[in-house]
């Protein structure tokens, strides 16, 4: 971090850390999803340039987590210009960042409507034409146009022309510790308890940032999503883990009399759907085997 921060600071950027990962004013999405989804009235008007490490939580890569690339949670490194079409300076930034830590960048795609491909080029960059260089954080916003770099599949940062008028630059955290220290997956860096599965590395990772954000194991909207991932963890044994000791317990008791139930009514009810063992029970798509 030390490498990125002193880039950040020769380019007058100062990286300011948030680790709250629920969405203010913002109903579109459970949890912060993206480095720019807190700054979005920002982009709207002319403000100071900035910097950020955002924590963010993903939702729909629970069922992908432990393949190497997926998480649950990960922190967004951005640099932002707001109605500031300022890319010569950000690309200079980012290229002294890869540089630094020596992230073998291979390719960089573009949007061919774009122009930006010349700046990346100037720096030696492989650049490719991609129509599919468009981004937005939901389906409800308008699309624009972006360019994303590579480390041969694995996308690394992206740098996106927000609104045709601002600069939105963003790198995941963890693909930079990955490149950086050389590990095969994501999650098998120094920003991970290496000792556990790795489901369960992810998950304690987004249980405690998740209490944190006062976040607990229910049954609606993030506690669920809470709920999934502890329960994740207590059916792989972890029982107890520092720091989220209190919670893995109270759900280890709440699970086993769940199942109890559960099984106690199975031959009456084994034709239900997986909504009405749910609503009824508790009881989670993915530990229906359970009760058979």
């Amino acid at each position: 971090m030390q490498v990125i921060t002193s880039q950040l600071s020769n380019f007058n950027f100062t990286l300011t850390e948030n680790r709250n990962i629920i969405p203010h004013n913002d109903s579109s999405t459970l949890f912060v999803v993206a480095g720019m989804q807190p700054l979005k009235d920002k982009f709207l008007s002319r403000n100071p340039k900035m910097s950020t490490l955002q924590s963010c939580v993903r939702t729909n890569d629970i069922d992908d987590v432990g393949d190497g690339t997926h998480l649950t949670s990960f922190n967004m490194l951005g640099s932002f210009g707001f109605q500031d079409n300022s890319y010569p300076t950000h690309i200079e930034l980012w290229h002294n960042i890869i540089q630094r830590l020596c992230i073998p960048i291979t390719h960089i795609t573009y949007h061919p409507n774009t122009t930006i491909n010349k700046l990346w080029e100037k720096y030696g960059y492989n650049t490719i034409p991609d129509e599919s260089c468009v981004w937005s954080m939901n389906p409800t916003d308008d699309p624009s146009y972006c360019s994303e770099m590579f480390c041969d599949d694995l996308e690394v940062g992206n740098l996106v022309n927000t609104n045709g008028n601002s600069v939105d630059v963003g790198f995941g955290l963890e693909r930079i510790f990955m490149m950086y220290e050389n590990k095969n997956r994501i999650d098998e860096t120094s920003l991970f308890d290496t000792s556990l599965s790795p489901v369960v590395r992810d998950h304690v990772r987004t249980i405690s940032l998740m209490k944190e954000n006062d976040i607990h194991p229910g049954n609606k909207g993030r506690e669920y999503v809470c709920r999934r991932l502890v329960r994740n963890v207590i059916r792989e044994n972890v029982l107890s883990y520092d720091g989220i000791e209190d919670i893995l317990e109270k759900e280890k008791i709440s699970f086993d009399k769940r199942i109890r139930e559960g099984r106690k009514s199975w031959k009456k009810y084994q034709d239900k759907d997986n909504t009405f063992w749910w609503e009824s029970f508790g009881i989670l798509p993915e530990e229906m085997h359970l009760l058979s």
